[in-house]
């Protein structure tokens, strides 16, 4: 290539945009941003190179943008569902369905659920349906220990995208995993939390046998540390009062960073959680007593929590085909007197803020575009949601049981046209 061909290929290009952006205004929606925007009862939101650039009342058009109508509409961020079985399990029972626990004594702590999960599950579309853009998938405990494993980060958009599944976002402990009886489980708790930290302190010693308070496999000391270090969440599976107070007491002098999950008795105990500065992942239908550790179990639990101060995250819905149902547990809690907004956050930048999750949850200037469009109040059952956008791309909302449903509507139609048909002849 000559000089003069080389410079005018370069004026050329001095006179084109620097990037190729792909810009979208949603323009007039009722826009809950969960953030520090609040809520604008019409506003823009500009969606540029798939983060969102802007968000005000009234945005002017940029050239090039796909501009989008969403008068009546109502816009929230997309969905966080914080404690779901959503990619590792499809059905209850056999048929190798559920990868949801270690078999394994040596991986408990260290079972990582970021390996195995599957985006091609058919419960994935379900959860998209109900705005989930995202979701904390949580392994359960197996008989052989109460640590569960860790969770991970699993954003739910269209399985042909790249995925993405972010490991390690909290560790789980579980207090019903073990059968010997609560004066023997606290202790042992206390015991090897002394020992995790002392190898969080020491993570180049590989001689696991200085560590007395069970047999422990360095695979689990290794998936202990982070949590140990404050470097993720150690999630606490509890609903008795009693125990909650009680594992409080053991994390007071550590850089635990707890959350409490089930907490079903945790409004009675309210101010001591608020103290501690712990959040409580909760599920606003417990609310009887259906064993010995939700007696207290109460319709209130979440406005109590508010009121008290303790940082409010919705959970529920744990089955992998209920993963979407997380709004109506929201509106649950909502109707027994949590304040709508709260409910809107602990299903969006609570959960993003307890667990992480740095660029979503809100839609905020610099966010990942993860942003749900409803054609009325979210947390109602009977409305539906219009557009779900994942990373700034519009997501399909069609489900297996859609495409059965059309499947036997056009069964039946073809079989009563060919009877009509044969009666005429």
């Amino acid at each position: 290539m000559n000089k003069v061909s080389l410079l005018v290929i370069i004026l050329a290009a001095s006179f084109l945009p620097l990037t190729f952006a792909d810009t979208i205004l949603l323009k007039n929606g009722h826009v809950i941003t969960a953030g520090e925007v609040g809520t604008l009862k019409k506003g823009d939101v500009l969606i540029v190179d798939n983060k969102i650039a802007q968000v005000a009342k009234n945005i002017t058009i940029p050239k090039g943008a796909e501009v989008i109508d969403l008068t009546g509409k109502i816009v929230t961020p997309g969905f966080i569902n914080a404690e779901t079985l959503l990619g590792i399990t499809e059905i209850s029972g056999g048929a190798n369905a559920s990868e949801t626990s270690s078999n394994d004594k040596d991986f408990t702590a260290a079972y990582n659920v970021a390996d195995i999960i599957n985006p091609y599950s058919t419960a994935v579309p379900i959860a998209r349906r109900g705005g989930v853009s995202s979701a904390i998938v949580a392994p359960r405990s197996s008989k052989e220990s109460h640590y569960a494993g860790l969770g991970a980060w699993y954003s739910t958009h269209d399985s042909n995208q790249p995925q993405w599944v972010v490991s390690g976002k909290v560790l789980y402990w579980d207090m019903k995993a073990v059968s010997s009886g609560r004066g023997a489980t606290l202790p042992r708790l206390r015991a090897e939390l002394a020992d995790a930290i002392a190898f969080s302190k020491d993570e180049d010693n590989a001689n696991v046998s200085s560590y007395k308070a069970k047999r422990w496999s360095l695979f689990d000391l290794q998936a202990l540390a982070p949590a140990m270090q404050g470097k993720i969440p150690l999630a606490f599976r509890v609903n008795r009062a009693s125990d909650i107070t009680a594992i409080l007491k053991i994390i007071a002098d550590t850089n635990i960073r707890a959350v409490i999950v089930g907490g079903a008795e945790a409004w009675m105990v309210a101010d001591s959680i608020a103290k501690a500065g712990v959040p409580v992942l909760l599920n606003p239908t417990d609310n009887l007593p259906k064993n010995f550790d939700v007696l207290h179990a109460i319709n209130e639990n979440a406005s109590i929590l508010h009121k008290a101060g303790v940082p409010i995250i919705i959970g529920g819905a744990t089955s992998a085909h209920d993963s979407g149902k997380i709004r109506y547990f929201a509106g649950r809690a909502v109707a027994n007197g949590l304040p709508k907004d709260i409910a809107i956050n602990a299903i969006t930048s609570t959960p993003a803020r307890v667990f992480n999750l740095t660029n979503v949850g809100t839609i905020t200037k610099g966010m990942r575009a993860d942003i749900a469009i409803w054609d009325g109040d979210p947390l109602e059952p009977l409305t539906q949601i219009t557009t779900l956008y994942i990373n700034g791309k519009s997501q399909s909302l069609v489900t297996r049981q859609d495409l059965l449903e059309q499947r036997y509507i056009n069964a039946a139609t073809n079989y009563f046209s060919n009877t009509a048909e044969k009666e005429q002849q």
